[in-house]
Parts: C-alpha cells; structure tokens; sequence
C-alpha cells in the first residue's frame, strides 16, 4: 500500500483503530455461557449459588470473536460496494470508477486506508455501523514509524519512507540488560566469530545462561526483523530453533545480536518510488539458497528478498526471510531450486497478483537467480545431476518450469528468470552469515541507510 501510495496522484493513506472492536460484533454458532464476577451481581441474583448467563457478543479471548468481527467488519465494507482479492483475504478494494479506486486492509483492529478524497464519504458511512476512532495519517503502525518524506525534482514527484523501530529496539535491549546483567559493545555484525572445534564442544555441552528467558529476548527480534530490521533473519531464525535446546554457544550468538544492535539503533529501512514510476514499475524477487552453510544441521537455508523496482535506482521493499529448508539437499542446484519455487510459490506471485489489482495493469516479475545450473533445470524442467530428488523437491523444479514457461493471460505480467552477479545478490544476506565487510554492501544493496537528523524527516 505504501508502494501504491507513492505512485499514485491525489491519494489520501490514513489509518484508524476501531474501538472495541470484538463487542461490535454479534456471537454466533453453539451457545457460550459465563459467570461474572461476584461484584458485577444484581442485588436479585443473591440468593443464586453459581449463576451464569449467556454471552451474547465477542470478547477478546473466545476462540472464535476474532472470526465473528473479521465477518461483522467485511459484512459492512460489502455493502459498501467492497471487495476482496483473492488469496488476501484481509485486503479490500472499491472502485466507485476507473478514477476513484480504494484500498482498505485490515489486521484485527486497525485499519490502513488508501484512496482519493472521496474515501472521506466512505469512511463516513462505514463509521454510521462501526466505531472507529478518526482517521489520521500514516505513522506508527504495527509497532512501526512511518516517515514519509515528498519533494519535487524536475517536475515529478518522489516520495521516500523510513520504516523506524528505533524505540521498539532499544526497549528490547534494555530489556536485555536488566534480565541479563551483561554489558553491550557495539560491533561490525550480527554474527558471532568462529571458535575452534573444541571450544565449539565445549559451549555446545554447557547449558545456556539465558534459557529461561531466550523466548522471550528472541520474540521481540523476530517480530523487529519482520518489520523493519531484514539483516537479522538469519541469525534469529537460527537462534529460535535452539529454544528448546539452549546451550552456552547460543548465549554466545545471543550476545552478539544485542551487541551489534546497541551500535546499529540509527541503521534504517528505506525506501523511495516516483509518481513517473508507475507505468514502468517491476516486482522483483532475489530467492537464494545456501547449501550446508549452518552449523547445527545438514539442511540448508532459503532466503529470499522482494522489492517493487522503479527508474533511477528506486525501489521499495516488500518483503523477506530465511528458513531452514525441509529436507537435506545433495548439491547448490537442488537447494537453489527449492528456494526459488518456495519465493515464487508463497511471496512473488500473490504479490504480483496483489500489484496487479493495486495499479489496474500487468506487473511483470522478474526472478534474480545467480546459479546457473538452476536456471537450465528450471527452463527445461529437469536435470540429469537432479534425477535423484524425491517427490516433493521434483515438483518444485515442475513447478517453476511451468510458471516461467506458461502463457501470460489478459491482464498478468510475465515471469522471467534473470542470471545475476552472485556478489550483487540481494537474497544472500538472508541464507548465511556474512563477513562483515560483504555485511555493509549487503545492507546497501537492501537501502538500510544510517538515519538523517530527526528534523529532515518530515512526515507527509
């Protein structure tokens, strides 16, 4: 959405929460009964030994109110002429006319709203059946700042956003501190040096320090990497497979990860599109893989990187990860196969699909893939070297085969696998732990930036 609001004119992106949001909705299905609080008794309910009655609207933790608003909330948007896009069950879009299209998306309770001025009367009339608090201006949404810059050069118009956790990190680091007692020295990265194989025993042997709260210090992390902080996800979807098996070497990395954050609180996610960007625009995927390249297993790790690319070097981030794949590969063809089929299956292609309807016209997507082999087995749809792979890894290589072969239908952009320069490549970050200086071009590449002063950063 922040994409689409960058190249788009006369757009309005606001935001809102509903206020009690689940007590606006109906309960349904099987009957549910509560007791109240003694407290809450009418005087004739006195001579009752353990009355309850029956709940007639959602509250938060029922098992179901979550499904019962969602239904109450998109029951109200269809009447108003919404509707969803298929595969994004929580996105909905209006189009009163070719020049007036609105976007809602909703995440339980809070809402992000992108439209023209006319979306003031939609709003209006969605708030006559649901509370809602009053719109206002994209800015701290799900825990993160929005800072939305717009100039003017040469006539058009670019827009540039920060996504900014510098609060939410340096709460978690404090947190850190108090629990453990340790110090914190910034450092180059997030990874942990080698040790020698005998120390490596050792650590591994000796139960971790930080056990007891590793869920908790890895929690906050993981949700700070999916927002705004893509150079963590390797070591911290490492780090949570070790929970339940925590060790002194895991305090180690843990260690680390603090450290590098207490250093890196300016570091930021950037992004900037142009209006003149709109008609010209690709969805562009960096899938990659490393074969064998974790220490604690012989599976190796997918990563992948999605942006929306502009002209001039512009781009937005979209989305990224990195997971520990499901089954030992034998060689890079095959672990660079089931990482790229897994990035188009889950991310490339619903979001091309969601681009698609965004800006009413065929978005292409380009696949960056920099091994070679991968990309002969993928364009013929099988390889002699991979003749072993079993049933599931086979159908990932049948499946990209199709996709990049298939024909492109009214209104999709076509899908094609580009060679890329493997020291160029954006996925790397999320498949390994790099040394520290391929650690500041990989955070190039992906536009962290070190934050400007406070006062440049004027929200639009």
């Amino acid at each position: 959405m922040l994409a689409v609001y960058c190249l788009e004119d006369g757009m309005l992106l606001m935001q809102s929460d509903c206020i009690r949001a689940y007590v606006q909705a109906l309960m349904q299905g099987p009957p549910t009964f509560v007791r109240l609080p003694r407290d809450w008794w009418p005087p004739h309910w006195s001579t009752f030994k353990d009355p309850v009655c029956r709940l007639l609207r959602a509250i938060y933790g029922h098992p179901y109110s979550g499904d019962f608003w969602h239904d109450t909330l998109k029951e109200q948007l269809v009447i108003l002429g919404f509707v969803t896009i298929e595969g994004w069950p929580s996105v909905f879009k209006l189009a009163l006319d070719p020049a007036h299209v609105m976007i809602f998306i909703v995440y339980v309770d809070d809402l992000l709203m992108l439209g023209t001025p006319r979306m003031h009367e939609i709003v209006r009339k969605l708030r006559e059946k649901i509370k809602m608090e009053d719109p206002h201006d994209m800015g701290k949404y799900l825990g993160c700042m929005h800072h939305l810059a717009t100039r003017e050069v040469e006539g058009d118009v670019i827009t540039e956003i920060t996504f900014d956790m510098q609060q939410y990190f340096r709460s978690a680091i404090e947190q850190f501190v108090e629990i453990t007692g340790k110090q914190l020295h910034p450092v180059t990265s997030p990874y942990a040096p080698r040790v020698h194989p005998d120390e490596m025993t050792r650590l591994m042997e000796t139960p971790g320090e930080f056990s007891q709260h590793a869920a908790s210090f890895l929690m906050k992390l993981m949700y700070g990497a999916r927002m705004s902080m893509p150079s963590l996800s390797v070591v911290i979807s490492r780090l949570a497979s070790q929970i339940t098996q925590w060790t002194a070497e895991s305090d180690r990395r843990l260690l680390r990860v603090y450290s590098y954050l207490s250093g890196a609180l300016d570091l930021m996610l950037t992004g900037s599109l142009a209006r003149s960007d709109r008609e010209k625009v690709r969805l562009v995927a960096w899938p990659d893989a490393d074969l064998n390249g974790c220490y604690l297993t012989s599976k190796s790790t997918s990563g992948f990187f999605l942006e929306l690319v502009g002209g001039d070097g512009r781009g937005i981030p979209l989305n990224w990860g990195s997971k520990r794949q499901g089954a030992t590969a034998l060689h890079t063809a095959e672990a660079e196969t089931v990482s790229l089929a897994s990035c188009l299956r889950s991310e490339a292609l619903p979001m091309q699909t969601l681009l698609q309807h965004f800006l009413r016209r065929p978005v292409p997507l380009d696949v960056m893939e920099d091994n070679a082999a991968t990309i002969v087995a993928v364009t013929r749809g099988y390889s002699p070297a991979m003749r072993h792979l079993s049933r599931s890894q086979r159908t990932s290589l049948g499946f990209v085969h199709d996709i990049i072969t298939d024909t492109v239908g009214p209104g999709e952009g076509p899908v094609a696998i580009v060679k890329a320069d493997t020291k160029e490549h954006r996925g790397d970050m999320f498949t390994k732990e790099l040394e520290p200086r391929d650690f500041d071009h990989a955070l190039d590449m992906i536009r962290m930036k070190r934050r400007p002063d406070s006062s440049s950063l004027a929200s639009t």
